[in-house]
């Protein structure tokens, strides 16, 4: 049976893990500096052979449990847009932490 969107049986998925957005504390400034990045990384992913890219917000640190912050959401809108339009495979987002979180705030061990 074929997975769609990846019409093979056993997707590989890349992962880009964004830097931090706007609204983190940690936001360098420069919004198309990371669209750049996240662009760059699907078209290397790309001719590496995945099936599909997950764009994920991973260095937005301490995480909230739920992402409802508008620059967040825009930010990501923007450049999970940019990706769409640069490479021709599935590109999926997820926001950090997961719904299934129930802890306030969460930190990546290696932040």
């Amino acid at each position: 049976m074929k997975l769609e969107p990846f019409n093979v049986e056993k997707p590989v998925i890349g992962v880009i893990h964004l830097p931090p957005l706007p609204g983190s504390p940690r936001f360098s400034g420069d919004l198309s500096e990371i669209v750049e990045r996240a662009v760059r990384e699907a078209r290397i992913l790309e001719d590496c052979g995945v099936n599909g890219v997950i764009v994920e917000n991973f260095w937005d640190v301490p995480f909230k449990v739920r992402v409802r912050d508008a620059e967040t959401i825009a930010s990501m809108t923007v450049i999970v847009k940019n990706i769409v339009d640069e490479v021709n495979i599935p590109c999926l987002l997820y926001t950090s932490p997961s719904p299934r979180d129930l802890s306030t705030s969460r930190m990546p061990s290696s932040a």
